[in-house]
């Protein structure tokens, strides 16, 4: 669908009857997800946690995963004002061990803007994983560092590599990005080596957009083969998260 971003499409659509279709799109059907580990989302606004999901989502499109969402600390200023229902960008979900606060995209009354990009949050992602849907070892799960993660200069082939791997590996039902940890000062954000000085606009006309704008429009499995639409779903859930002034 025009108005949907999603990794679990491409399966969708080589299903080879209604039942398959239907359980590539089901709920209890993760597809392949993206995870980090090891983040301290404590950062000093939302508007910092913005450009931080802003990233992880491009990661998880380039890779062609559903990206995980850490929630983020419910006791922060800045994220009890996100649950006021005036801001809405977050929620406070669950109770006692499980609770958590989780990340909103901005509220759109007309176009998806990032709530059309196919991703979970922490606490569903946690449901899946106890009730066995998710692996959390063995064969079906990757690991690699996050500081291995690099943007490939080169102009053909894949955007992102991995100084130990290469290319990035497709196989594992989850692939977990591990963070260094951080042992004092401000959290910072682990993906800020990822830039999005070129995704403030719609226009991508920098290198980097132009190149991510091709991986995504390339056919499946190589790309996404996102059409003009999905594009501006993209396009404009970038633009509002390398914006974001909250």
């Amino acid at each position: 669908p025009h108005a949907w971003v999603s990794a679990r499409a491409h399966e969708a659509a080589v299903a080879g009857t209604a039942e398959d279709r239907r359980r590539a799109w089901g709920g209890s059907v993760a597809g392949r997800l993206l995870v980090i580990e090891g983040v301290n989302t404590g950062f000093g606004s939302m508007a910092e946690f913005d450009r931080f999901a802003g990233r992880l989502l491009l990661l998880g499109l380039l890779t062609r995963r559903r990206v995980v969402i850490p929630p983020i600390p419910c006791h922060l200023g800045w994220m009890l004002r996100a649950l006021e229902p005036r801001h809405l960008r977050g929620m406070d979900v669950g109770c006692g061990a499980e609770r958590q606060c989780i990340w909103l995209p901005y509220p759109h009354h007309i176009d998806p803007w990032c709530s059309g990009i196919d991703f979970l949050n922490d606490f569903d992602f946690r449901h899946l994983v106890a009730s066995r849907a998710v692996p959390i070892a063995g064969p079906q799960v990757g690991r690699i560092r996050l500081s291995t993660l690099r943007l490939s200069r080169n102009q053909t082939g894949p955007l992102l590599t991995d100084d130990a791997f290469g290319q990035l590996p497709h196989a594992p039902q989850v692939l977990v990005l591990q963070a260094a940890p951080v042992e004092t000062g401000r959290p910072t954000d682990p993906l800020d080596w990822l830039p999005l000085g070129g995704f403030r606009n719609t226009q991508w006309t920098g290198r980097l957009p132009q190149r991510v704008d091709e991986a995504l429009r390339a056919p499946p499995p190589v790309g996404m083969g996102a059409t003009d639409g999905q594009m501006k779903i993209v396009r404009d859930c970038l633009k509002s998260l390398a914006t974001s002034k909250e």
